[in-house]
């Protein structure tokens, strides 16, 4: 009797340790609000290359490189204190992005347009 109690509880031991090996140590994932919350705006500036009105993915020229991003429904396009809409983003205009970055794909939260020799406004000293 007393050899199969031990035996009980080995089992019992080693199903608990395969168990919990198998839930493994990771922390819970954080919800998407709280991930988002955590995230910072990063900024780009540069010359519109094109905008794929099919896919909302914009391509501008930074420092002679190209980088893309996505325009979502919730992107606010700006150019000057006007809101506009993507028929704005026509090449060869100057734009400010403010986006979030996740992965590799970084989404447009804010669009500043500006028309090339746009003159700049004029600062007081």
């Amino acid at each position: 009797m007393r050899t199969s109690l031990i035996a009980a509880c080995v089992v019992l031991i080693g199903a608990t340790a395969m168990a919990a090996s198998q839930a493994g140590t990771k922390p819970a994932a954080k919800p998407v609000a709280a991930q988002h919350a955590a995230m910072k705006s990063e900024h780009a500036a540069g010359t519109i290359e094109k905008f794929d009105a099919a896919t909302h993915t914009l391509t501008i020229k930074v420092k002679g490189m190209e980088e893309s991003f996505v325009i979502g429904d919730k992107t606010s396009l700006m150019k000057g204190k006007e809101k506009v809409d993507a028929a704005a983003l026509v090449a060869g205009s100057m734009v400010k992005i403010e986006y979030m970055a996740v992965g590799t794909t970084k989404t447009a939260e804010k669009i500043e347009v500006s028309t090339p020799g746009a003159p700049k406004a004029a600062t007081k000293k």
